[in-house]
This record gives C-alpha cells, structure tokens and sequence, in this order.
C-alpha cells in the first residue's frame, strides 16, 4: 500500500491514515506438492459523503509448489492480485 500511495503523492503518515480503515483476514495453508491461501479484505474509498467500504474475497493456489522453506508463498500473492483495487482506491485519497 506505501508503494501505491507513495507513487501517487501521498506521504508515509497519510498512507498509514488509509491503512488504518483497511480490514484483511485470510488463511493459508499447504500439503505437499499445493500452496494456497484465501481471504477478505475491505478497502476504504473516501467520497464526498465520507467513507465508502468496499469489499473484496481473494484465493492464490499453487500447484507443483516444493519451497517447503516459505509455506506462507501464495499469502506474500495476495496483496499482488488487489494492486489495481489498492491503487484505485488510494486516489480517492489525493
């Protein structure tokens, strides 16, 4: 979320204000050969009316996944797949 906010001007503490109103809950889990999480997430959009949540379900599976070092892979995913959520979200905010 920094690199998104950073990228469109706001500052460090007003990124960590937006944060503060984000909700995120997911799970992972692994058995040999799969890696996979799940969750939810609710962004908040700020609008001439206030605040606006917006809610969001993501899953990363990995298939022939063997990096038995980092079980935690397809969770570091997650974040990745709502990048254009995020973004959009975070100009609503300039």
């Amino acid at each position: 979320m920094k690199q998104e906010g950073n990228a469109i001007g706001l500052n460090n503490d007003e990124v960590d204000d937006v944060f503060a109103g984000v909700l995120m809950v997911w799970k992972g889990g692994n058995v040999t050969g799969y890696n996979s999480s799940g969750g939810w997430v609710r962004l908040p959009y700020k609008t001439l009316n206030g605040v606006e949540f917006r809610e969001f379900a993501v899953s990363a599976f990995i298939h022939d996944w063997s990096n038995a070092a980092d079980p935690s892979v397809s969770g570091t995913i997650l974040p990745e797949i709502l990048r254009d959520e995020i973004a959009e979200m975070m100009v609503t905010w300039l």
